[in-house]
Formats: C-alpha cells, structure tokens, sequence
C-alpha cells in the first residue's frame, strides 16, 4: 500500500497536531484497523468498547483518511453504551463523521450517528438524511418521546453516491446548526436542554428503529461534549483528528 502522508498525524513528537478541545471527546473513530476487523479501538481517552453487529466490518476499500474505514451492508450497525459524556442536556456539542454511499442512496431516512430509541421516554439526538424529503437533519428530543416534542435543524441536501462527506452538527446556547463539507444546511433556534436517557450510541443506524444508512462506508466519527466545534460555516476537515 502506497504511503499516507496523513498517517504522521498519528506519529509522535512535535510533527503531531494537538485538538485544544480534546479531554472533552467521548468517542472518536478513526476505523484504522486491517481490512475484515470486527472490533476497533476509541481513540478518544474514554477508550469506549464498540460492539459489530453483523454487517458491519473495517473495510481497505474505502478510506477519507487512514487506512480504512468502518463499511456497513445497509442493516448493520456498531454501538456503545449509554454514558454521561453522550448526554448533552443544555451543554454546547458536537458531533461529527464522514459518510460514503455505495452505488446508490436508497429512498429511506439514513441514519449516521445516534442516540435515539424507538421506544417512548428513550429519544434524544441524532444525525440523519431524510431522502424523500431530501433534508440533512439534526433531531433532537426534549422529553424523550419523539412526535411534537422533536426540535430539528435542517436543510435540504443532494449527495449522490460514492462521494466522501463530512458531516456534523453542534450547538451553543440556544444556537443548532447541521453541516455538509463545511457548509450550514440547517439551523434552529431552541433554549430547551436534550433529553437525558439511556438509549445506547449507535454508529450507521438508529436502535430499535427500522433506519439505517445504507450500504456505503462511514469514517472518523467523533463526540465532543462541552465545546461546539464550529458554530458557523467552516472548511471541512483535509486530515485526520488529532488523538490527542
């Protein structure tokens, strides 16, 4: 395999970035593990166990940075469980990845990063692509139970297929944005604090819920909890981030 040049961010000394912001990551998610892993390492200093489900595997086919990326068949998913890190309530945030479709993005919502149960009472954010409606979305709950009591920054959004995007949304104050490749998509302005529940963290779907993202790839996922990254339109990420 040719060399990286994005791989001295993983180096030691003083070639090696720094995320000023780090001690408040809850999960980060490079996937750099050799192709056909089922289990991969957070590189966040929670070091937070991530269970595969099938269909999901680190896959070398596809990567934005690094050597791989986490592929999921369209029904499979990984997750983590519920922590106080994952749960925001009023707190400025921000969460993020890169996601890549296969050949086709199919006529479903599509689900990146979530805490959000099916069940009543266990609802409290997540990033999804509405296809239909063709809207980029950030959902969150105020009581847990989904329905009228969901607040939603969104926009409309038109990916196509085997293209990387970097996606995120944060809030500060009163203050959600959701983002393309930098770009705000969608904003809202709501005081209420997120619920606080215990709905596990899944990655490529949503629990409980018949949403998923689809077949394609997802990459670098990361869960900052305390600081809104961005705030406004920003240059997406050109390397991987910091693990320290």
């Amino acid at each position: 395999m040719p060399f990286k040049l994005t791989a001295l961010s993983s180096f030691g000394g003083n070639a090696s970035p720094q995320d000023p912001f780090f001690t408040n990551v809850e999960l980060l998610l490079p996937f750099n593990e050799s192709d056909g892993f089922t289990t991969t390492d957070d590189q966040s200093n929670r070091s937070r166990i991530m269970t595969f489900n099938t269909g999901c595997v680190v896959d070398d086919a596809q990567e934005k940075f690094g050597d791989a990326s986490l592929r999921t068949d369209g029904a499979g998913e990984i997750h983590t469980p519920d922590a106080a890190g994952f749960e925001f309530g009023s707190n400025a945030f921000t969460v993020e990845c890169h996601v890549r479709w296969d050949t086709s993005i199919g006529s479903q919502v599509h689900v990146f990063v979530s805490k959000y149960h099916g069940g009543d009472s266990h609802r409290a954010w997540r990033i999804d692509f509405d296809q239909v409606g063709g809207n980029l979305r950030f959902i969150y709950s105020i009581d847990g139970a989904g329905g009228g009591s969901n607040k939603i920054a969104q926009g409309s959004w038109s990916p196509v297929a085997d293209t990387w995007y970097h996606l995120a949304a944060d809030r500060t104050g009163s203050d959600s944005k959701v983002y393309a490749d930098g770009a705000v998509i969608g904003t809202l302005s709501e005081a209420s604090a997120i619920d606080a529940n215990h709905s596990d963290i899944y990655i490529g779907n949503s629990e409980d819920l018949d949403v998923n993202m689809g077949a394609g790839w997802i990459d670098n996922v990361r869960i900052t909890n305390g600081t809104a990254r961005y705030q406004g339109a920003f240059t997406a990420p050109i390397e991987p981030y910091p693990t320290r």
